[in-house]
């Protein structure tokens, strides 16, 4: 996975800046889910359709988000491609935009 600065890899919470926004996923990880709690988290449009990456780059684009946490303890099922996915967008936008950064937990040998 990458290791831009805007990607972050800790082991709790605690350890993101105190105004991050946590994207609530539940146990499962796949681009529906990252993409619809990015929408939420982030309170997008109501034009957003969390169907696609473009839209959520597009979104993004006009967003004030600096960081946001996605928590991955507790999750049985991750979509690695989809993660990845989400991980070169942010990337992306924090090349383009320095933000939002993103900081995910996990355990620490399962880092990426």
């Amino acid at each position: 996975m990458s290791r831009s600065p805007a990607i972050q890899y800790r082991s709790s919470k605690e350890q993101a800046p105190a105004q991050a926004i946590e994207l609530n996923i539940g146990s499962s990880v796949d681009k529906n889910r990252i993409l619809t709690a990015l929408g939420e988290a982030c309170r997008f449009p109501d034009y957003y359709n969390s169907k696609s990456w473009d839209a959520a780059w597009d979104c993004l684009q006009d967003s004030e988000i600096e960081h946001l946490v996605l928590d991955l303890h507790g999750v049985d099922q991750l979509n690695k491609t989809a993660l990845k996915e989400f991980i070169s967008l942010i990337v992306d936008a924090y090349d383009a935009w320095q933000q939002p950064q993103l900081w995910i937990i996990q355990d620490k040998d399962k880092k990426g």
